[in-house]
């Protein structure tokens, strides 16, 4: 098993964002909430893990404030990006 733990992070945030955005010009389809989430992946870099023990210790580096700041930046700026740009 390999998983890219940022895909993870990236998707919990744009879930709990997608249920609290109460901006109606805001589109929330699906499609434009994949490209949130690919804009998003596309400035953060990867996480990768291969084992349990890998896994633990990607959830322990993303218990810094720094690294969370940062998925934060990329999903607040990837959202304005579809906002902006729609493409349903």
């Amino acid at each position: 098993m390999v998983k890219n733990y940022m895909e993870d992070v990236v998707e919990d945030l744009v879930d709990k964002l997608w249920n609290e955005n109460t901006d109606k010009d805001f589109c929330k389809c699906e499609k434009c909430k994949n490209d949130v989430i690919a804009l998003s992946l596309n400035k953060l870099p990867p996480k990768y893990f291969s084992s349990d023990k890998g896994n633990i210790w990607t959830k322990l580096i993303f218990a810094d404030n720094q690294k969370m700041t940062d998925v934060m930046t990329a999903v607040a700026e990837a959202m304005k990006i579809v906002k902006s740009s729609q493409r349903h």
